[in-house]
């Protein structure tokens, strides 16, 4: 979320010199089952508009900004081959790669997310703010003398958060599910400030380790009973099958006197 606003910045200013002809944003993030990065950024827009080839041009070199500015030359690719829409597309093998990309060595100070347990599940949340304030600021600095009072809508803003797990719970407008991702989607408005706040389940570690020695401690102790009820029963048999010496001793005698 941190390079959320930059993105929407430079698309925003597309939908502000264009209003007429731009129709949506889009920045999807998501991890698939095999552990893959995505990040997809879709411009919509009027492809029967006048000036729509203007726009998609203008397009087109704002994500090229982005893939230089974040270096993603040999991860992304932009589609223009639909009408009406420019796609950055960004892919990232791995989680690793994708940590490389970042700058990350592994070695960082990692801050504890806040979680909370429910039984079997450990829920971590992450909260992040879009101010509209600091974006309408920087907005207008970029756009300059004469944008003072523009207004900075007519175009629908979008973040989208996709996810493998169905348990992950969100603050979003909608959730739908398409190929095994839940996408939770917000729909941001320039002139709003909005919360994202979404809460990832998983299997509660504390809880399954000591379900875990629970249930080998038990074992140990159906183990012990099982040995100890065979000793008494293989004693019991002995002692059925051994011959008393009082008996031998009189048997011998009777031998003796015959």
């Amino acid at each position: 979320m941190r390079k959320l606003p930059f993105v929407f910045l430079l698309l925003l200013l597309i939908a502000v010199l264009f209003c007429g002809c731009a129709e949506s944003v889009t920045y999807t993030y998501y991890m698939d089952g095999s552990g893959a990065v995505h990040k997809i950024i879709r411009f919509e827009y009027d492809a029967d508009a006048e000036d729509a080839e203007i726009v998609k041009e203008e397009a087109v070199q704002v994500m090229a900004k982005l893939i230089i500015r974040n270096d993603w030359s040999d991860y992304s690719e932009v589609d223009t081959s639909t009408d009406g829409v420019v796609e950055l597309r960004v892919t990232y093998p791995s989680r690793t790669e994708y940590a490389i990309a970042l700058g990350q060595t592994g070695r960082e100070e990692h801050v504890i997310s806040e979680h909370e347990n429910e039984g079997l599940l450990t829920g971590y949340e992450t909260h992040s703010t879009f101010q509209s304030d600091a974006f309408d600021t920087k907005v207008r600095e970029l756009l300059g003398e004469g944008y003072e009072t523009v207004p900075l809508t007519g175009c629908d803003f979008y973040y989208v958060f996709g996810t493998t797990y169905r348990t992950t719970e969100s603050n979003a407008d909608s959730v739908e599910k398409r190929d095994g991702i839940y996408y939770h989607t917000w729909k941001l408005d320039p002139t709003k400030d909005r919360d994202i706040i979404y809460t990832q389940y998983g299997l509660n570690g504390v809880l399954i380790y000591a379900l875990i020695i629970l249930v080998f401690v038990l074992s140990l102790a159906v183990i012990f009973v099982i040995i100890v009820n065979s000793n008494r029963k293989n004693k019991a048999v002995f002692r059925s099958v051994t011959v008393d010496p009082t008996t031998i001793a009189e048997s011998d005698d009777r031998e003796q006197g015959e």
